[in-house]
């Protein structure tokens, strides 16, 4: 777990929307790595995947923090089950202002 990630579930105040995606990212890949869907994917690794992930999303501003942190903390907690069902956490839907890190967070 990032440091920012559990500073924030501490003091949730601010969520800069870059470090939302960068979090938002390593949770993703490292279900997809979990679930060894990542070169079904198209990536080699994890880091590839979260560097494409964060490039290809766009969010100016995060709605809520808590928002936010409950997406990250649902993606978290997501099995391979979940995954294969594409049963993302609705927060993540509402996560992004002026932009959305999409539900279908697929494809490097």
């Amino acid at each position: 777990m990032p440091l920012l990630f559990a500073l924030l579930l501490a003091c949730s105040t601010d969520y800069p929307a870059a470090d939302f995606l960068a979090d938002r990212a390593e949770v993703t890949c490292a279900l997809y790595s979990d679930c060894a869907v990542l070169e079904l994917y198209g990536w080699a690794d994890a880091a590839s995947c979260q560097a494409d992930l964060v490039a290809s999303w766009t969010c100016t501003e995060v709605t809520d923090p808590d928002v936010g942190v409950g997406c990250v903390e649902g993606i978290a907690a997501m099995s391979c089950e979940q995954l294969y069902d594409e049963a993302w956490p609705a927060t993540c839907d509402t996560a992004c202002a002026g932009g959305a890190a999409q539900a279908q967070d697929t494809g490097g």
